[in-house]
């Protein structure tokens, strides 16, 4: 087989990218973290996928590990070719578990080859184990050499028994594995004791059961005695609750139509009395609503007055009393003499009489201090008498002023009088207030009328009408079809409905409890009767049971004696085998250690002797770390030729093999790939540029992969 491309469409960090790979050595270089693992992942996951072995569900990490960083699709393309056919092979895989497949195209036809190649119990297709010869495991026992892992033979006893087989019979079918392997799935088959699900324990199983349906099967005929007794008195219980059932249904029945027909007589009765009502009710609201119409008419001219008449009564009252302040207008000192005036005049006349005395005592007595003191008081009084008559005659011109002023509003406040009574059409306030008493008489009178006339016609449209009518004529054709279903005379029981039909209710639920215990003691009988079986026939199937409980026990016998022999004769084998394949991994080692170790051998617990150049035999664990590598390495390549010989060449993965070489065995190693690849392909991964150097100037084909991007090549 010869990779010829792969195409990454969503694998970890990859997506859409795509890698040529030559027919002999290739070279893929890298940093840590550059996508390596994430190939060599690639490659194995299209050809055997990551379903761990014999699990159908199961996966390996590696499933998880490797689903696309960036999301979208997880599948991928692998193109190949197989070099002995020359055919050229097209898988197409999609990893995720949800919908997973895988599809296998011929790239020269196009067909689908799929259905042509085998599944096993996980529903794997196994075309790569076809195409190259080998199961996943042995593949990665060989052909694939993880990082570190050069010196683990993880599937080492199994390549051991299968070289060993192939050297004797030419044939891989016939392998010592697979002769245990199926000997050990013949021994699963059977089981064991605690296997229930396997013939053995599925015997001892039976075997218990059927003695405890022995004993089920004494105990139930003692049962079934008992069980008929009691059925038949549930029976005759039955038969007695059927007839009373019968008789009270027919009492239920009588009773319904009873109280139906009372129903019916009662809403008729209520019916006709609604209809007497009803003509009273007019009759009552035909003349209520006339003299509510006489009582309106009245009300109307009163209308205008009764808005406004308390108003206007209270505006008479405030002028009745301002007309009551005012009086008559007169004043109350007209005809009366003015004071004032007499006042004055004497005044003056005592004035006069000062002054003439005052000038005779001057004149007479000669005494001027008393002349001149008496003229002088006669002058006083008389400039107060002046003074006083000034103002008496404005007090009279005052007292005039007030007059005329409560003339006129006198004469103003009656006309307002006079409008008021006016507006309200009344000649006085008296008048006004009987026309609002009557006023407030016809209101109430109208008030209660309305109230009455409204409490009718809610009465009336309480009447039943067309919903009365469909009542009656659907309590109607109930009784007439309770008719139908009577029987007899009527019982009269005393009881309602009501009472009869819980009566009837008990009745039946006494009857289903019985019903059910009756059906259940039958049913128990019936299984008895029908399913005991006999004692002879359980009997015989005890000496079946107990004949293949021997037999299994005696072939499970032979089976351990079978694969103690196997694996005594793959000891056997083994022997005969290693002298070929310790020739193989003696030259492949010479090569690789330039000559150091010419002889090498593997004994049966897969443990690499070799001996030295004083012909001294060691363990190679003896020797140092890149010595044993070297060692390991060389059995990888030896088993893988022995096991693939004469069959398609398998590919050779690499993973830095040689991290613990020195330069001269890492040169030594490059070479000696550079052979291989003449035989089969060679895909060594490196981060090393040491490697990278070399491997340019072998001539390898190298891919960069710090060079290419996650999404294209």
């Amino acid at each position: 087989m010869r990779f010829q491309r792969l195409t990454l469409l969503g694998f970890g960090r990859f997506q859409g990218a795509t890698f040529d790979l030559a027919p002999g050595f290739n070279l893929l270089y890298g940093p840590n973290e550059a996508g390596k693992s994430t190939l060599q992942a690639f490659l194995l996951g299209m050809l055997y996928g990551f379903k761990k072995p014999g699990q159908r569900r199961d996966y390996t990490p590696d499933l998880e590990r490797y689903r696309p960083w960036s999301g979208g699709e997880y599948r991928g393309v692998l193109e190949y070719e197989l070099e002995r056919t020359g055919q050229q092979i097209r898988v197409e895989r999609v990893f995720e578990p949800s919908w997973e497949q895988v599809r296998i195209y011929d790239r020269v036809t196009g067909a689908d080859l799929t259905a042509g190649f085998p599944m096993d119990r996980r529903k794997e297709r196994l075309f790569a184990q076809e195409h190259l010869g080998l199961t996943a495991e042995m593949f990665r026992s060989t052909a694939w050499v993880g990082q570190m892992q050069v010196s683990r033979l993880e599937a080492g006893r199994e390549l051991v028994a299968r070289i060993a087989n192939l050297q004797q019979s030419g044939r891989e079918d016939l392998s010592v594995r697979s002769a245990l392997d199926w000997l050990k799935a013949k021994a699963r088959e059977i089981g064991t004791d605690r296997a229930v699900t396997r013939p053995y324990g599925r015997t001892l199983r039976q075997l218990a059961a059927l003695r405890e349906e022995m004993q089920r099967a004494r105990e139930a005929r003692e049962q079934t005695l008992e069980w008929e007794a009691r059925l038949t008195e549930t029976r005759g219980a039955l038969a007695e609750i059927a007839g009373e059932l019968s008789e009270l249904q027919r009492r239920l029945r009588w009773a319904r139509h009873r109280e139906a027909a009372e129903r019916l007589a009662r809403a008729e009765e209520l019916r006709r009395r609604w209809a007497e009502r009803a003509e009273s009710l007019r009759r009552e609201q035909a003349t209520l609503e006339k003299d509510l119409a006489d009582v309106e008419a009245e009300l109307a001219p009163l209308q205008s007055l009764a808005e406004r008449g308390e108003e206007i009564l209270a505006e008479l009252d405030w002028l009745e009393g301002q007309l009551a302040r005012l009086g008559t207008g007169e004043d109350p000192q007209a005809g009366k003499p003015d004071d004032g005036v007499g006042a004055f005049r004497l005044l003056q006349v005592a004035a006069g009489l000062l002054a003439a005395a005052g000038v005779a005592v001057w004149l007479l007595a000669r005494s001027v201090l008393a002349g001149g003191v008496l003229i002088l008081a006669a002058s006083g009084l008389f400039a107060y008498a002046v003074a006083a008559a000034r103002r008496r005659d404005r007090e009279t011109r005052e007292r005039q002023r007030r007059r005329e002023a409560a003339e006129q509003e006198r004469q103003r406040l009656q006309a307002e009088r006079d409008r008021l009574l006016a507006e309200a059409g009344a000649g006085s306030a008296a008048e006004i207030r009987q026309r609002l008493l009557r006023h407030g008489q016809l209101a109430a009178r109208r008030d209660g009328l309305k109230a009455r006339v409204e409490q009718i016609r809610m009465e009336l449209a309480e009447q039943p009408g067309a919903a009365g009518d469909a009542e009656l004529e659907t309590l109607r054709r109930e009784v007439a079809a309770l008719a139908t279903h009577l029987e007899g005379e009527d019982p009269r029981d005393e009881r309602s409905a009501a009472q009869l039909e819980e009566a009837v209710r008990q009745l039946e639920a006494r009857q289903a409890d019985l019903t059910a215990r009756a059906s259940d003691l039958a049913a128990r009988v019936e299984t008895v009767l029908s399913g005991a079986p006999d004692i002879a026939d359980l009997h015989r199937q005890l000496a079946e049971l107990e004949e293949e409980r021997e037999a299994y026990e005696e072939e499970l016998a032979v089976i351990e004696l079978a694969l103690e022999g196997i694996e005594a004769a793959a000891a056997e084998i083994h022997r005969e085998f290693a002298p070929q394949l310790n020739e193989a991994l003696s030259e492949t080692a010479a090569r690789l250690t330039r000559g150091r170790y010419r002889q090498v051998r593997l004994d049966e617990q897969m443990t690499l002797r070799v001996l030295t150049e004083d012909d001294r035999i060691m363990e190679a664990s003896a020797l140092s770390a890149g010595t044993v590598d070297q060692l390991y390495f060389s059995l990888r390549l030896a088993l893988l030729d022995l096991l693939t010989e004469g069959q398609e060449p398998v590919p050779l993965m690499l993973d830095d093999p040689f991290v613990q070489y020195d330069d001269q065995r890492v040169q030594a190693a490059m070479q000696l790939l550079t052979s291989v690849a003449r035989e089969r392909q060679v895909l060594l991964f490196t981060s090393h540029r040491r490697e990278l150097e070399l491997g340019r100037a072998l001539g390898a084909h190298v891919i960069e992969l710090d060079t290419v991007e996650a999404g294209v090549n």
